[in-house]
């Protein structure tokens, strides 16, 4: 889980720290994240996303360079390139060093990944430590000059291989996306590293972000595999096909509960070949004459939002940590509200989720609400509304902040001139007369 979050110069943020903890130090399992429009909330959860794209970027490279004949095409996925991603960051304007530091609580043991890039997107250091009391302990530095490991990190004898790696592609890539691709081809490399490091590569992997389109969780993970996969059809090997027929009496359950006409929802598979099975996600649904089956491209678009958000719900079911930007997007609130009651108490990983629904305010816990802000003085803000003012067991949540308690709140403004309209429509209008008379509809 992450414990906080420190970001200087990075998009919209100057000078950022967050905590996700509470007062006792425990990590919050969930963060809502509130805020007007251009507020800041994709840009907070850009920094995730950012993370996970540099850990993967080496192999990912290495992947679209090597691989021969893959089984599926993957058009969005382009090779990776740390400085363009690193610039696309950069807040405009800014002189000074761009840092993003992440704190990480991992089966009680507290890590902090920082990595620092200079006003011309370089690479000026990269760290991993590991925090005990007050001490911290280096499991890597790196920097364009030198690396070093900590104590047991790793064996003597492989530092030859990773120096040799360092030298090839660090600035191009991280060290901590080096060690990545060292874990990805293990069966090459052989090199033994020590489980404190290996934890938090894994933890980085694990994450199912979807803050698109910078950031497109199944696309990536159908590149990674080469597969076709989205909840709704596919092709797969019989394994997949086992963990869709497992999965599936949960999916229905939920589309029944959420959805009031639903009867069950179900994959049908077809035999394709020797290890390849075809599925298609169907609902049944009630209707006045009787019940019938819909495909998913004929689902309403609440429907369909929801099924796609079911991979993601599954691997946070799983321990998998869930950054999602607009996750009530297209949903009813009482769809919304039902699934914050009754499904997130079941999710083990920490899940971070914007919001637009503001009603929702009034059944999450306090602590876990975050409002980020666009101030008046261009600055960037995002705040835990407790640490703003404590909420009373009487208050109403949704109101204080539509009053401006939490921070500035922005409000649309009428247009000044409606000549603006006006000479809008006439131009509108003398094109379609034009149009009409030279018989071009």
């Amino acid at each position: 889980m992450f414990g906080s979050l420190t970001l200087k110069n990075f998009r919209c943020y100057k000078d950022l720290r967050v905590e996700f903890k509470n007062k006792r130090g425990t990590v919050k399992p969930r963060i809502y994240i509130y805020g007007d429009n251009a507020s800041g909330k994709s840009s907070l959860l850009s920094s995730f996303a950012f993370l996970r794209k540099m850990n993967n970027g080496l192999y990912l490279n290495y992947l679209l360079e090597t691989r021969d004949n893959p089984k599926y095409d993957h058009p969005s996925i382009e090779l990776f390139n740390l400085r363009d991603e690193a610039k696309r960051h950069y807040r405009i304007f800014a002189q000074d060093n761009m840092v993003l530091a992440y704190e990480m609580i991992l089966d009680g043991q507290v890590f902090v990944y920082e990595i620092v890039f200079n006003q011309y997107q370089e690479i000026v250091s990269e760290s991993l430590f590991k925090r005990i009391n007050n001490r911290a302990i280096i499991i890597f530095t790196a920097s364009p000059t030198d690396f070093s490991f900590g104590r047991g990190m790793i064996l003597t004898k492989d530092i030859p291989v990773i120096q040799n790696l360092y030298d090839t592609y660090y600035g191009e890539h991280t060290m901590l996306s080096i060690l990545n691709f060292i874990i990805e081809r293990q069966s090459v490399y052989k090199i033994a590293i020590k489980y404190t490091l290996l934890d938090v590569c894994m933890f980085i992997r694990r994450m199912h972000i979807g803050v698109e389109p910078y950031y497109d969780h199944q696309a990536y993970f159908n590149f990674f595999t080469d597969n076709n996969i989205t909840p709704f059809s596919g092709t797969h090997d019989p394994i997949g096909k086992l963990a869709f027929e497992k999965a599936q009496p949960l999916l229905s359950a939920l589309l029944v509960t959420l959805f009031p006409n639903v009867i069950e929802a179900y994959y049908a598979f077809t035999h394709k070949g020797k290890d390849l099975w075809e599925y298609e996600l169907k609902v049944v649904k009630k209707g006045i004459e009787g019940n019938y089956t819909i495909p998913f491209g004929e689902f309403p678009s609440g429907t369909y939002d929801f099924v796609n958000k079911i991979f993601a719900l599954f691997d946070a079911l799983m321990g998998s940590t869930l950054i999602g930007d607009d996750f009530d997007l297209s949903l009813h609130t009482f769809l919304v509200q039902h699934i914050i009651e009754y499904y997130m108490p079941q999710i083990e990983g920490q899940t971070f989720l914007t919001m637009d629904k503001l009603s929702t305010m009034n059944i999450v816990d306090p602590a876990s609400i975050y409002i980020c802000s666009a101030n008046t003085d261009l600055s960037y803000t995002v705040n835990c509304i407790e640490d703003i003012a404590p909420t009373q067991a009487n208050h109403n949540v949704r109101n204080r902040y539509e009053q401006g308690v939490y921070g500035e709140l922005h409000r649309p403004q009428f247009v000044k001139n409606d000549a603006y309209f006006v000479e809008f429509k006439k131009w509108v209008q003398q094109v379609h007369r034009v149009m009409y008379k030279e018989d071009l509809f």
